[in-house]
């Protein structure tokens, strides 16, 4: 099992579950820019050969606002695109957590102010 531990520099980890070392660093690559201020979300989504992933970056105002980038990845874990930032609604709070891509659509689960539970279909 693997994780993404950060995105700028993209630290993909391996996890072990059975030795003294949790966490093995094995994989380190360089991203652009906008990743630095870049947060994780879902899960990876493994759909079409590529990995799929909604991540996040926080504006710090008052009061803080979050918005959301679907970033897409081959299977060595080499960016290949994302979107423009996104939010779901008009209000500053938003946070996902679930992604499901199928061939018709994209399905992604969310919450507001920390307190809704809502899915949007595309």
């Amino acid at each position: 099992m693997h994780i993404i531990y950060n995105l700028f520099p993209l630290k993909i980890c391996k996890i072990h579950e059975d030795h003294h070392t949790l966490l093995e660093l094995i994989e380190e690559k360089q991203m652009p820019n906008l990743f630095k201020y870049a947060r994780g979300s879902t899960c990876g989504a493994d759909y079409n050969n590529e990995i799929w992933f909604v991540i996040h970056v926080v504006s710090y105002e008052i009061p803080r606002n979050y918005y959301h980038i679907i970033v897409v990845f081959d299977k060595n874990m080499n960016i290949l695109r994302h979107s423009a930032p996104f939010k779901f609604e008009d209000i500053c709070i938003e946070y996902c957590l679930g992604l499901i891509v199928e061939d018709t659509c994209v399905i992604m689960s969310y919450s507001t102010m920390d307190r809704t539970t809502k899915i949007s279909t595309y």
